[in-house]
């Protein structure tokens, strides 16, 4: 099933700050997540309005994404540095 992959705002801006280098890293580990969600999540959330929160650990980041199987959205949500603690 081919997802649509859609990026919160905030997640670009977070991005402008960030090296080419990890920009492309990222850019793509967005496409891989669109591609085979489930194959890139590390582990699982639930956000406060209940709905579950893929997580993905690339490098130094950790992107937060929903998939939305009725309407065939991968929707980037979050990206932060990674806690290390985990």
């Amino acid at each position: 099933m081919k997802f649509r992959l859609l990026v919160d705002l905030e997640v670009f801006e977070f991005m402008t700050t960030l090296s080419r280098a990890e920009q492309k890293l990222l850019h793509r580990r967005f496409r891989q997540i669109q591609e085979s969600p489930t194959a890139f999540t590390d582990f699982h959330e639930y956000a406060a309005a209940g709905y579950r929160l893929e997580i993905s650990i690339c490098d130094r980041f950790a992107i937060g994404f929903a998939i939305d199987h009725l309407d065939q959205h991968i929707k980037i949500l979050s990206i932060a540095l990674a806690d290390k603690s985990r």
